[in-house]
């Protein structure tokens, strides 16, 4: 299922085309019934997180009758939108509270909503490819991370892993561009690199994922932080860009000069890459190495 927030959108432009076929402004419908214009306004926009069909207050069943919607088909689709609206998303479980934050939410949603995602991680494995030992080991240099939200943080990274990967959800492609020095960092000790490099392998050959090393012998790279740059499944929504920073909050941006300069950045970081044999020759060298 989309998430919410998609499912919100998708209600406020079927309102919005109501609302248009019959030539009327926001300002207009809501005068006529009584509303604030930011009521019609945020519903358009899908900014109204449960909307209501009815209410003491006024509900869309009452936006329909004031735009002359009494087709009954037509009442049902849209009744049938604000009950999807209204639908939690897959990370609201309460086995999952402990870890979400309002940022680690726009990660999700952006996730979910993606059709492309495209990463660079000079540091670590990233986390949409991390067998489970290494998860626990990462998350481990945390020591104050207290036990429920360590277990909740694994089985989210987990549950993406199986719905953006092989599930439901399944992006139509993960470009993953990984540094050579978070391949050879002994996350966890031996052991645990030994299973990361072959979990890393198996997923390389998933038809939707291109797994990409970044050699050390290409030199210096222009980008010095992990990035991440989301395509949506709604061509009409602009894409996104996250970037970790270790001083400060991550970075957003959706501008379309900056996404186009991470976009280029990417591709730079693409080439200078191995491909997808090679890669996966350097990984089982150096599964060799730690003795697998």
């Amino acid at each position: 299922m989309p998430t919410r927030n998609m499912r919100r959108r998708r209600l406020g432009k079927a309102l919005e085309e109501l609302r248009q076929a019959t030539g009327r402004t926001p300002e207009d419908v809501a005068e006529a019934c009584g509303w604030h214009p930011k009521k019609i306004i945020r519903w358009e926009a899908g900014d109204v997180i449960k909307p209501m069909l009815s209410g003491a207050s006024g509900g869309i069943l009452d936006l329909l009758d004031e735009l002359g919607v009494h087709d009954q088909a037509e009442r049902d689709r849209i009744a049938q939108l604000v009950a999807d609206a209204r639908q939690p998303d897959w990370w609201d479980r309460d086995e999952y509270q402990p870890a979400l934050t309002p940022g680690f939410i726009t990660h999700l949603r952006s996730e979910d909503e993606a059709a492309e995602i495209r990463t660079w991680e000079p540091r670590l494995i990233p986390g949409l490819l991390q067998c489970r030992s290494y998860m626990e080991a990462q998350i481990d240099v945390y020591e104050d991370t207290a036990p429920e939200k360590r277990e909740a943080l694994i089985a989210l990274r987990l549950e993406r892993q199986r719905r953006l990967l092989r599930g439901e959800h399944k992006l139509e492609s993960l470009w993953a561009i990984i540094d050579e020095a978070a391949i050879r960092r002994l996350v966890g000790g031996v052991p645990v690199m030994r299973e990361q490099i072959a979990h890393l392998i198996e997923c390389s050959w998933l038809p939707n994922v291109q797994v990409l090393v970044s050699p050390f012998k290409s030199g210096a790279m222009r980008a010095s932080e992990p990035f991440t740059i989301f395509s949506s499944r709604v061509p009409t929504d602009p894409e996104t860009v996250n970037v970790e920073l270790l001083t400060q909050t991550n970075a957003w941006f959706d501008d379309p000069q900056q996404v186009a300069s991470y976009s280029n950045l990417f591709i730079a970081t693409t080439r200078a890459a191995l491909d997808r044999e090679k890669t996966r020759e350097l990984l089982k060298g150096w599964m060799g190495e730690l003795g697998g």
